[in-house]
C-alpha cells in the first residue's frame, strides 16, 4: 500500500509499505478519502510544529517519519480480537484523538485536554495511507447510503460542533465568522441549521470571497475585513451592537507578512473582537502559529469581551458530528475543490494549497485509484 510520510520540512514522501494487521482491540480501515488540513500545509512548509520530530511522543512512543493525515474515513477491512459492534464492510469516520484515559482531564470527560494527548497524523501514523489500524473506540459507523467522501469530514465537523458548543450559541443569535475555510463554512452551516438569525462571514481574500459566493452556503453577508465600511455594515444590521457571538476561524500564517501595529486589525482574532457586541464571546478555533500576535487588549478589557479557546473536540462532539453527517443536511460536496490520488499529494495538494490556497476550500486525497472519478 502507499503512504505519505513526513520526514521534515518540505520533505513528504510517498512510499510503499506492507498492509498492517490489526492487533487485539483495533480495527483496520481501508481509507477512501483523507482531507488536507491547513495544519498539514503548515507542517510541510515550516514544520515541525505539532509533529513529534525529535523525541518519541509520551503516549504513542512514535516520532517522525510519520504518516500524515487526521481527517479520514473508509471501510472496515479487518477486525482484531476482542472488538465488538464493528464489522468488516462498515463505513466509518475515524476520530484521530488519542488520550491516556487516566489523567484528571480524561476522567472529566475532556480528553482533548489530556496531559499526554496525541493526534493521529502528528504523534502517530495518520490516514494518508491505503490502510490504517486504529483503536476500535476511535471508529464511528456511518450508514450505507453515505457517500465515500463524506467519511473524511467527521473530524472537521466535530471541530466545528465543539466550537459552537463552547460559544454558548442560541437560536436567534447573529453570528460573525472570520475565515472562509473549511471550519468557517461548517460553522456557518451548523449555526444556520440551529436557527441563527444572520450569519456574517469575513474573508480577506477576494478570490476566496468570490468562490464562497458561488457556493450554495447559508451565509447572509460575505464581508471584507480590510474594509471599515463592511464592519460598519455589520454594526448597522445588528442595531449598532455587533454580532452576539463571533468565531475566529482564520488564524495566522507560520511567518506573518507584517508584524506591526498596522497589522492589528488584519489579524483574524481582532476582526472577530471588533465584530462581536460588548460582553460577547469570541471563540478561537483557528491556530495562530506566530508566537506573539498583536490584538486589541483594551477592547477586551473595556467592553468585557471574552476570548474562549476551542481545541479540537471531545467524544460527544464527534458523536454529534456523525449524527449531522447522517442527516445529510450539510453542503459538503461543494466545499471539495480537488480530489487527487496520493501520488499527487505534494504537487497538487500541499504545494497547490500553499501557492493557491485562496482558490480552494478542501482538497481530498485517496490512496486507491478506484475512488478517482
Amino acid at each position: 500500500m502507499k503512504v505519505a510520510r513526513w520526514y521534515g520540512r518540505r520533505d513528504i514522501r510517498v512510499e510503499s509499505v506492507p498492509v498492517p494487521s490489526p492487533a487485539p482491540g483495533t480495527v483496520r480501515v481501508k481509507v477512501t478519502w483523507a482531507g488536507i488540513c491547513g495544519s498539514d500545509v503548515h507542517e510541510f512548509v515550516a514544520g515541525p510544529i505539532l509533529i513529534s520530530a525529535d523525541e518519541p511522543h509520551p503516549l504513542t512512543g512514535k516520532k517522525a517519519p510519520l504518516v500524515i493525515g487526521h481527517e479520514f474515513g473508509g471501510y472496515v477491512s479487518d477486525v482484531g480480537d476482542g472488538v465488538e459492534g464493528i464489522h468488516v464492510g462498515d463505513r466509518v469516520a475515524v476520530s484521530p484523538l488519542l488520550s491516556c484515559g487516566e489523567c484528571v482531564y480524561c476522567k472529566m470527560g475532556r480528553p482533548n485536554l489530556c496531559l499526554r494527548s496525541a493526534y493521529m497524523g502528528f504523534n502517530a501514523d495518520g490516514g494518508m495511507a491505503g490502510y490504517v489500524v486504529v483503536p476500535a473506540e476511535n471508529l464511528y459507523v456511518l450508514s450505507d447510503e453515505i457517500e465515500d467522501y463524506v467519511m473524511a469530514f467527521g473530524e472537521p465537523v466535530a471541530v466545528a460542533v465543539h466550537a459552537i458548543r463552547k460559544s454558548g450559541f442560541r437560536k436567534g443569535m447573529n453570528v460573525a465568522i472570520v475565515g472562509g475555510g473549511t471550519i468557517g463554512l461548517l460553522i456557518a452551516q451548523l449555526v444556520k441549521l440551529q436557527g441563527a438569525s444572520r450569519v456574517f462571514l469575513f474573508e480577506k481574500s477576494e478570490n476566496k470571497r468570490k468562490l464562497i459566493k458561488s457556493l450554495d452556503m447559508p451565509i447572509d453577508y460575505i464581508l471584507n475585513p480590510l474594509e471599515n465600511s463592511d464592519m460598519e455594515r455589520l454594526k448597522s444590521l445588528t442595531g449598532g451592537l455587533g454580532a452576539d457571538v463571533a468565531f475566529d476561524a482564520g488564524g495566522s500564517r507560520v511567518t506573518p507578512d507584517i508584524l506591526s501595529l498596522d497589522s492589528m486589525y488584519q489579524n483574524s482574532l481582532n476582526v472577530a473582537l471588533k465584530a462581536v457586541r460588548r460582553g460577547g464571546p469570541v471563540v478561537m478555533v483557528a491556530v495562530h502559529y506566530i508566537q506573539r500576535s498583536i490584538f486589541d487588549f483594551l477592547d477586551v478589557l473595556r467592553f468585557e469581551k471574552a476570548i474562549i479557546g476551542s481545541w479540537i473536540f471531545n467524544p460527544d462532539d464527534f458523536k454529534q458530528a456523525i449524527d449531522i453527517l447522517k442527516s445529510r443536511n450539510l453542503n459538503l460536496r461543494q466545499m471539495i475543490t480537488g480530489m487527487i490520488h496520493i501520488d499527487e499529494i505534494v504537487e497538487k495538494g500541499l504545494l497547490e494549497l500553499e501557492l493557491n490556497g485562496d482558490k480552494h476550500i478542501k482538497i481530498l486525497v485517496t490512496p486507491h485509484h478506484e475512488y478517482i472519478e
